[in-house]
């Protein structure tokens, strides 16, 4: 899970929790993986670039908690549904 932290997710993986990490987080982030420099996206929406700096690691951490969720989720209804056919 790594991966998820050190590096941008895709804007496909980003938009499905759109609605689940803050806008504020989101729009920095996604203008990042839209390959917008810290400066550019600083000037863009006129904030300091410290600012757009902590928005996007708390997207990426709010993203990772959100994929990490995603994922365990995945692999308990796996579970659940291999022990269901197990005892048929």
């Amino acid at each position: 899970m790594s991966r998820i932290y050190k590096e941008l997710p895709t804007a496909d993986e980003l938009a499905r929790y759109q609605h689940d990490i803050p806008y504020q987080y989101y729009e920095c982030l996604e203008l990042n993986i839209q390959g917008h420099s810290y400066v550019e996206i600083a000037a863009q929406l006129m904030i300091p670039i410290g600012t757009v700096k902590s928005r996007i690691s708390r997207g990426k951490i709010k993203y990772k908690r959100l994929e990490e969720n995603r994922i365990n989720k995945e692999k308990a209804a796996k579970q659940l549904r291999e022990e269901i056919t197990a005892h048929d």
